[in-house]
């Protein structure tokens, strides 16, 4: 995940598009390993070993739950916004979006 993280982190302060499609496959990726984890959680036996109660199992579940809403909103952001940044001329630019507007 680290090298998306990077990427993802140079496509957003930057403002740039290429981000969409990697978007989509992180988030549904993400999405898609972390339901059989909850699911496992979720369904594991009362009183046994990693969980010893009820209580133990929903913190870790919900420790665990926002890897699995936060990837998955970002992939349907991506899925149904053809371009992520819209720019706008009322607002102001960023100073690395801006730099970039004066190299152009």
């Amino acid at each position: 995940q680290l090298p998306f993280f990077v990427y993802a982190s140079f496509m957003i302060l930057n403002r740039k598009e290429g981000l969409r499609l990697p978007g989509i496959v992180y988030g549904a990726h993400t999405a898609t390993t972390l339901v059989p984890i909850l699911i496992y959680i979720w369904t594991f036996p009362e009183d046994s070993a990693p969980f010893p109660n009820q209580s133990d199992k929903l913190i870790l579940f919900m420790f665990y739950l926002p890897y699995l809403v936060v990837p998955m909103v970002f992939c349907i952001y991506c899925l149904f916004n053809e371009r992520l940044f819209e720019e706008n001329e009322d607002e102001e630019l960023s100073p690395i979006s801006r730099q970039n507007a004066t190299i152009k």
